[in-house]
């Protein structure tokens, strides 16, 4: 079964709560699970983003503003790959973009358009997404901007990659 696993910031505050969360998708994965990871930026990392683009401007850019805030997630997703590399768990760090996740253009409340499941298996790294799809491997995701509930990411996404897998 493709379980989404969703941790916040304050269950990835520091390196110490992401060794935790690495030993849970571990044992997800080791009853047999597949496995995508949902993380959002570290305890208060978003904030203070958020406090060093209005120390520049009260109002910054939506996009910018998207832009800015995401970092915090992939520093996250890279940290929380590296804790699983450690422990011996194939792992690899995507943002929406890389994993062929497209959203609206509504950079604050982003809403999944489309899965491209086709260019996900063509990709330079199309072999490797679709083994984490298809195996024992785990794909991690930045999930502040761009899923809206993990329920629908996991359905969306298992539909047509069922779909796809089955030809």
């Amino acid at each position: 079964m493709l379980i989404v696993q969703k941790f916040g910031g304050t269950s990835l505050a520091d390196l110490d709560c992401i060794q935790q969360v690495a030993d849970k998708i571990i044992a997800t994965r080791n009853n047999g699970h597949q496995v995508v990871v949902v993380v959002s930026a570290m305890s208060g990392e978003t904030n203070r983003l958020i406090e060093l683009a209005k120390e520049l401007h009260e109002q910054p850019s939506t996009r910018e503003y998207a832009v800015l805030t995401s970092t915090g997630e992939q520093v996250s997703m890279s940290l929380l790959a590296i804790a699983l590399q450690s422990k011996g768990c194939a792992a690899r760090s995507y943002t929406g973009a890389q994993a062929k996740i497209f959203t609206d253009g509504n950079h604050r409340r982003a809403r999944i358009r489309d899965i491209d499941c086709e260019e996900i298996l063509t990709c330079d790294d199309g072999d490797l997404i679709l083994q984490h799809c298809k195996g024992n491997r785990l794909f991690l995701h930045k999930g502040y901007n761009s899923l809206p509930k993990k329920a629908e990411f996991n359905l969306r996404l298992s539909k047509k990659l069922v779909k796809k897998l089955k030809g």
